[in-house]
């Protein structure tokens, strides 16, 4: 077997192998939906969260491994890893920053953590009013979006061991694209791991496939023991069965990939995806 290149699926093992792909979805009432989904890093979707939310980004409770010395055996506050990274930033405490778009993405590429958090605001609060967010953000217990509870912001994060990742939108497109994403890292890995191919040989899941398998109200795991990759001339074709009870998925998508989805008794049909939701299920029609 080749060895694929790092991400969250390759970091993280799971019974010797690689993490699978999972993801849940929530839509509630008050409009905001929230994503579980696995194996992602905070840094693999830096751009899409620049490309999404607002100027302000507050980062806060971020947990690190890094010690402050070998005779210490102190770990470092997330305010000095901030300092050693000479991050441009608000420092509000020694848990909590404010930072900006321009900043984040280096940041988030080079911040050791376990846990983060983040939700966005249009502009930098004051020390009093970040005092006021930030006793009322870690009362948080997950029984309501956070969103719900900050009308201000647009985008709530949560991401533990930079692999288990937990989003909050106002606007159900920003799950999407992190959706895809993930999907794509996961193609890449699979295929690199088969055949050594080259991340950028496998192109990016176009939007109609991803609006098809999309799981609102619902959710998918596909392990890489039900992946199949292979070639079929010039095309390369990756064939993966979700744990899930949902029909079939077959879809071209652009260049020289095939990625077909089946349900977990391992039916497949060519069809002309239709979107529909029963009782939490997505299903997919023949072609007439």
């Amino acid at each position: 077997m080749r060895e694929p290149f790092r991400n969250a699926f390759t970091i993280n093992k799971l019974g010797g192998g690689f993490f699978p792909f999972s993801v849940s979805t929530q839509q509630y009432k008050s409009g905001v939906a929230s994503m579980d989904i696995c194996a992602l890093r905070v840094e693999d979707i830096s751009d899409l969260i620049g490309e999404y939310a607002q100027q302000t980004y507050i980062v806060y409770d971020v947990d690190n491994p890094v010690m402050h010395g070998p005779a210490t055996h102190r770990l470092l506050e997330f305010d000095e890893i901030v300092s050693e990274l000479n991050v441009s930033c608000r420092i509000y405490g020694p848990r909590v920053i404010a930072i900006s778009e321009k900043e984040f993405d280096g940041f988030a590429k080079n911040l050791p953590h376990y846990n983060f958090n983040m939700f966005d605001l249009r502009s930098e609060p004051n020390d009093e009013a970040m005092a006021s967010l930030y006793r009322f953000v870690t009362d948080y217990d997950f029984e309501e979006p956070m969103l719900n509870r900050v009308s201000e912001a647009r985008l709530f994060l949560h991401s533990h061991d930079d692999c288990y990742m937990y989003v909050e939108a106002r606007d159900e497109s920003f799950l999407k694209s992190v959706f895809a994403r993930t999907l794509w890292i996961y193609c890449r890995t699979v295929t690199r791991s088969r055949f050594g191919r080259t991340r950028e040989d496998i192109p990016k899941p176009p939007l109609p496939f991803v609006e098809t398998i999309f799981p609102l109200n619902s959710a998918m795991t596909i392990l890489r023991k039900n992946t199949e990759v292979r070639r079929d001339g010039s095309r390369l074709v990756i064939q993966m069965r979700s744990m899930f009870s949902a029909t079939t998925w077959n879809m071209k998508l652009q260049g020289k990939l095939n990625v077909i989805l089946t349900d977990r008794n391992g039916r497949s049909r060519r069809g002309k995806a239709n979107r529909s939701v029963n009782k939490g299920r997505e299903a997919c029609s023949p072609e007439r």
